[in-house]
């Protein structure tokens, strides 16, 4: 009988354990929250300061797509180049004629 009290003492005294070291971590996790959210209300207190980093992100987004949008049909008309030399029967006409009308647009535009 008394082997198995102190298994169970043992093993009671390590799950407590378990739940101080869980709750010391929560506290923690806690606090961290706390300055997180002290940061956040102060930059929603000022205005000013919240739209001009609004208004910086939306440039750099605008910018990131603009440049990604470039890559990508610049890849798209590469590989249109590259099916019109195969000179595939109505795939190659049909590229042939769109990049026509890009480049007569692209002229226009300019």
């Amino acid at each position: 009988m008394g082997s198995f009290l102190g298994k169970n003492v043992s093993g009671s005294t390590n799950e407590l354990e378990g739940t101080v070291a869980s709750a010391r971590q929560i506290h923690r996790d806690v606090e961290g929250l706390h300055e997180i959210m002290g940061e956040y209300l102060e930059l929603l207190k000022n205005t000013r300061r919240l739209f001009l980093l609004n208004l910086l992100v939306g440039m750099v987004r605008g910018l990131g797509m603009a440049i990604g949008a470039t890559i990508v049909f610049g890849i798209m008309l590469n590989v249109a180049v590259q099916v019109v030399d195969l000179n595939l029967p109505f795939i190659s006409e049909w590229l042939a004629k769109f990049m026509l009308m890009v480049e007569e647009n692209r002229h226009n535009v300019q």
